[in-house]
């Protein structure tokens, strides 16, 4: 949060409208669990991608849009010209109960 806050402060001088996009993409750190981990590893290429090119305001609005509609990081590794990652195996869980005794299995 730190370092998002002070690339804020640094490009809030330098450039208004990168500051202010760069504001939004506070929307990409939300949730808990595998949904954080995913919001905190998309902010900290946004970070990097400013750190080595220096960004406009357009391309990281697309950035933070392609962040925020992939949940499997496909669109923005493609926005930062990154490799695509492979889809993540994700086991299966069979669980026996009974529907009545309101037992839900997930």
């Amino acid at each position: 949060m730190e370092r998002w806050l002070a690339a804020v402060e640094r490009d809030a001088d330098r450039s208004p409208s990168l500051a202010l996009e760069l504001v939004r993409c506070g929307q990409l750190i939300k949730g808990y669990g595998d949904t954080a981990e995913r919001g905190q590893r998309s902010m900290r290429l946004v970070l990097e991608l400013l750190e080595q090119n220096g960004g406009d305001a357009e391309r990281l609005a697309v950035v933070r849009v392609a962040a925020l509609t992939d949940s499997e990081g496909r669109d923005l590794a493609l926005a930062l010209d990154k490799p695509v990652p492979q889809p993540r195996a994700v086991p299966v869980r069979i669980v026996r109960g009974n529907m009545a005794r309101g037992f839900v299995p997930i």
